[in-house]
């Protein structure tokens, strides 16, 4: 394989996919920040129903982007869908800062979703293909922990902006982030990626992907991620909302979704290290455990500030965790030549829960039962995807074909999934 040069090695490669994520997390996230402010916004009469409708445009937007982008990037390799996809980013995000109405608003959001999701697989195969074997979650966790840097961001720039110059300037904000992705992503990715000698792009058949060696891995991460983007887009697009009703001021309720999205960070690259030295799989499923005590805590607790800020932190670094390393899992786990694909309908489908998990917070909490049910609805939702987790195959057992997953993908240690 040959080596890259210095301006494209893979730490930079890495910096730069992870720069756009950071500028795609942001855009996700700010519109959890920007709710209370759409909610008391003149004219607009919006109700928390109508709010969740709007964020699920968003993760449906996510969902067609990023099963339709797996593919292309497995053809036309990732700068080029990184470069498309970060130029309608901020447009659609330019779009919403001038947004007249809540229709016209769910219409940009639902675009800007087009663009994340079809940026996301491009940003993982890049690092993917130029990160060494012995790095490989690390990378792609900091791939991942873009977006969770970007929601911290958004979280502490909403602090100070959103109560002196109000929503639209957030999303503003968000616009000058992804035109400086866009200019780090056209002068320093390489125009093709480091690929092993004879493996060229080409067109990518749904059924190479669906092999019963791939089938079963597949098909458990997909359950896996739809539970934990259910639990993980809903309490980012409603806990500051949530935290309002539970009687803390606008302030504390921003700095609780700061809190949510700093420990998701935090708790992304200590698993993601940790993935390393065991495995992916065994990694997610220590972060559904930490997640399901943070969201007891918040069923049982939230009224009181510490036990909530304690409860909040570990719910950030377990859900906030989990589809990073249920991501890795696919991204190790399958061969390079489906692994965009793969990727994509792992992020894409799993976007389903993506897009209840608003509709659902805008549902139990707009129905006066309180916050607190929905917490408890989301300790539900996280363990139907500890379930789904603990059936990804293991390195070595048989994955619907007579032979062990390890010799079905060809015995490199590159592409043996760390899924034990």
């Amino acid at each position: 394989m040959p080596a890259p040069t210095k301006l494209h090695g893979w730490h930079l490669i890495t910096a730069v996919a992870a720069l756009t994520i950071f500028a795609e997390g942001y855009d996700i996230v700010v519109f959890g920040a920007v709710l209370p402010g759409l909610l008391v916004e003149p004219s607009w009469d919006l109700s928390k129903a109508e709010a969740g409708l709007i964020g699920s445009a968003t993760y449906l937007g996510m969902l067609i982007g990023s099963v339709v982008s797996g593919r292309f990037v497995d053809r036309f390799g990732p700068r080029r869908i990184l470069l498309t996809m970060t130029v309608f980013l901020a447009l659609g995000v330019s779009a919403c800062a001038v947004a007249g109405s809540p229709v016209q608003l769910g219409v940009f959001r639902f675009v800007l979703g087009l663009a994340v999701g079809g940026n996301i697989p491009a940003a993982i195969v890049a690092a993917r293909s130029a990160a060494p074997a012995q790095r490989m979650n690390l990378a792609l966790t900091w791939i991942s922990s873009g977006i969770l840097i970007g929601g911290a961001a958004a979280s502490l720039i909403a602090i100070p902006v959103l109560p002196t110059l109000g929503w639209r300037a957030l999303f503003w904000i968000g616009a000058g982030i992804s035109l400086v992705a866009l200019a780090a992503t056209a002068l320093v990715l390489p125009a093709r990626p480091v690929r092993a000698p004879g493996n060229r792009p080409g067109k990518v058949r749904l059924s190479q992907v669906l092999r019963p060696r791939h089938r079963r891995l597949l098909t458990a991460c997909i359950l896996a991620t739809t539970a934990n983007m259910l639990v993980w887009n809903g309490m980012s697009t409603w806990l500051t909302t949530s935290m309002k009703d539970l009687g803390y001021t606008l302030t504390s309720s921003l700095q609780f979704s700061l809190l949510l999205t700093v420990s998701a960070l935090l708790g992304s690259l200590s698993l993601g290290v940790f993935a390393d030295r065991s495995s992916a799989r065994t990694a997610g499923l220590l972060s559904t455990g930490i997640g399901l005590v943070g969201l007891a805590g918040c069923v049982f607790a939230a009224h009181t500030p510490g036990f909530a800020w304690v409860s909040i932190a570990l719910l950030g670094a377990g859900a906030g965790s989990t589809t990073t390393m249920i991501g890795n899992v696919v991204a190790i786990g399958v061969p390079a030549e489906v692994r965009g694909t793969a990727f994509g309908l792992n992020n894409g489908l799993g976007r389903v829960g993506a897009i209840f998990g608003p509709l659902a917070g805008g549902w139990i909490i707009g129905a006066t039962v309180g916050p607190t049910w929905f917490f408890v609805f989301c300790a539900a939702v996280l363990v139907l995807c500890a379930v789904a987790l603990s059936l990804v195959p293991r390195v070595g057992v048989p994955v619907g074909d007579d032979e062990p997953m390890a010799r079905q993908q060809g015995g490199t240690a590159e592409d043996v999934p760390a899924a034990s």
